[in-house]
């Protein structure tokens, strides 16, 4: 499934982050992994997208948060799916049995 991950400046200059209905406020400049987590609610599969959304005056607040998500997208795009590994450890298997 493709997922958007917004991160909103709001017009006060606090930082929200949403994916698939799910919001996460940015406090103190911090955010855990776990809500992280949660955030992405990640299923083998999943594709990311980051975008702004900038209400706010102070955009460089949202710089850092953004540059930790697409780093986190990109590691997620590297993963290899579950069916493949499958697929490959029933070859390792099959191989391994004709000996």
């Amino acid at each position: 499934m493709i997922k958007k991950i917004i991160v909103k400046l709001c017009k006060d200059n606090t930082v929200e982050l949403s994916c698939n209905g799910i919001i996460k406020k940015v406090e103190k400049n911090t955010i855990s992994a776990l809500a992280i987590y949660e955030l992405l609610n990640y299923q083998d599969g999943d594709t990311y997208s980051v975008e702004e959304c900038i209400e706010g005056t102070k955009k460089d607040i949202v710089d850092p948060i953004k540059l930790l998500l697409d780093n986190i997208k990109n590691q997620i795009d590297a993963l290899p799916s579950v069916l493949s590994q499958i697929e490959d450890d029933i070859k390792k298997i099959e191989e391994s049995s004709k000996d």
